[in-house]
């Protein structure tokens, strides 16, 4: 069952109303919201209820969990809300509605309703159903935690059983939003993780808005991930599956499992290619090798290759390598959303960045969100989607040009185009293609200009 959001007078944003697919692109005029619906998607999919009150659960006495569910989950919202957005800089009758799940053929819905009630506060409505099915789950733990709490008279053990139901109760919720992998944004301007922090204030000092924040966060945590060649960290992450295998099933052939080496080789083989290079993060500092003896220090790179560093990283990292096998050392992320990814490529090179983006895109349960101004992101997009139409019936033809592994299914991708407040979806689902109409429509106003300045010279 599908996500849904509807978005009025936010930001940029007049109407848009959308269903939220696994493969998701959305291109525009800057400034025109392609963000802003990321960012909002990406909040609400990573909504932890159990984690930000883990202090409540944790500090209960006596029978507070009868305390107001709603009221504890709503200000966790408003909290994180105010994370991602000044409140008092938005309009005064914006609405969002999310919708956890989405029938269309079904009038009864479950949507939770953000609106701005004040200067600086923010409303928030459940649907009637939405509370019903809460509350119906709710009062079945209920039920369960009276039972095992009959006859104890210890205030510990109450305590104890208190904090189970309400661990129970904000994992319920927390289902609706999240699930049982995190959400992650890759935010524009990645090129300043490449320039040196020394004598930096807004290194020093913190200075960068939350989610980029977050970003750098995990940047700095995960470098050491990349202090071998990418074929050595693809056999040093197999090693490691075979050792946690080794200690979780000591009685079970670790060679029975599926190891997906195709994947994991097209990966490698993309990002040398983006690259031009390969990434290592060692005690000597941050270099790009050419070859085995040259090396460019990172903030001397070029910019392209800083600005797309990050990403072809953050893919490997994410990348299944091993079916049925938790890679628990490997971070897994079901939401992914990158923005920019074209940013200071040359167009060949944006297609190969749209090829392993897919590739992602493409992984069981794996959901990507791409912010783009690119036509070539889309041009490359078509040729994904063309390879798997003409696939079925010419699979080897097809495939000595594209990687199956490649192909996109129209069904599982959705492309806006966003501007002038709104979206509207720009793949024409008879022919399985991105409206190429869409795509020209870019240059024919370029042209258009030349057109009118050719004429101009030839007029009487």
């Amino acid at each position: 069952m599908k996500q849904r959001l509807e978005i009025k007078n936010f930001g940029p944003l007049r109407k848009v109303n959308l269903d939220i697919d696994d493969y998701m692109v959305f291109i525009g005029p800057n400034a025109a919201g392609k963000s802003t619906i990321a960012k909002l998607v990406y909040f609400f999919r990573s909504l932890e209820f159990f984690k930000n009150n883990l202090n409540i659960i944790l500090d209960i006495t006596g029978k507070d969990f009868e305390a107001n569910i709603y009221e504890v989950a709503e200000d966790t919202i408003k909290k994180q809300f105010r994370l991602f957005w000044d409140i008092e800089a938005l309009q005064d009758n914006f609405t969002v509605l999310f919708y956890p799940e989405y029938d269309k053929k079904d009038s009864k819905r479950l949507f939770v309703r953000l609106k701005k009630s004040s200067l600086v506060n923010l409303s928030i409505e459940w649907s009637k159903h939405f509370r019903d099915v809460i509350n119906k789950q709710i009062d079945s733990i209920r039920q369960d935690y009276l039972k095992n709490i009959k006859g104890k008279s210890v205030l510990e053990n109450e305590n104890q059983y208190s904090r189970m139901f309400l661990l129970e109760i904000f994992g319920i919720i927390d289902r609706f939003f999240t699930s049982t992998y995190k959400s992650f944004f890759i935010p524009a301007g990645r090129q300043i993780l490449s320039l040196p922090t020394d004598n930096m204030p807004l290194f020093n000092e913190g200075r960068f808005d939350y989610l980029t924040g977050n970003f750098m966060s995990f940047v700095k945590v995960h470098k050491s991930f990349f202090n071998v060649y990418i074929d050595e960290f693809k056999e040093q992450t197999i090693r490691d599956v075979r050792k946690e295998f080794d200690r979780l099933n000591k009685n079970k052939k670790f060679n029975n499992l599926k190891i997906n080496d195709k994947t994991l080789d097209l990966t490698c083989q993309l990002i040398d290619k983006i690259l031009k290079g390969k990434y290592l993060c060692t005690r000597e500092g941050e270099h790009i090798y050419l070859n085995k003896k040259q090396f460019v220090k990172l903030y001397e790179a070029s910019s392209g290759q800083q600005e797309v560093l990050w990403i072809l990283n953050i893919v490997l990292l994410l990348m299944p390598t091993v079916e049925r096998v938790p890679l628990l050392k490997l971070p897994k992320y079901k939401l992914v959303v990158i923005e920019e990814p074209e940013a200071h490529l040359f167009p060949e090179t944006q297609r190969d960045i749209t090829n392993l983006i897919s590739l992602l895109a493409n992984q069981k349960n794996q959901q990507v969100i791409v912010t783009t101004h690119s036509p070539y992101i889309l041009t490359a997009l078509n040729n994904l989607l063309y390879a798997r139409k003409l696939g079925k019936n010419k699979p080897a033809e097809t495939a000595a040009k594209i990687n199956p592994l490649l192909w996109v299914d129209d069904q599982r991708l959705a492309v806006y185009l966003v501007e002038n407040g709104t979206c509207r979806d720009i793949i024409d689902h008879e022919l399985e293609m991105i409206s190429t109409e869409e795509i020209d429509r870019v240059s024919r106003i370029i042209n258009g200009e030349f057109d009118y300045l050719f004429d101009l010279k030839y007029s009487q």
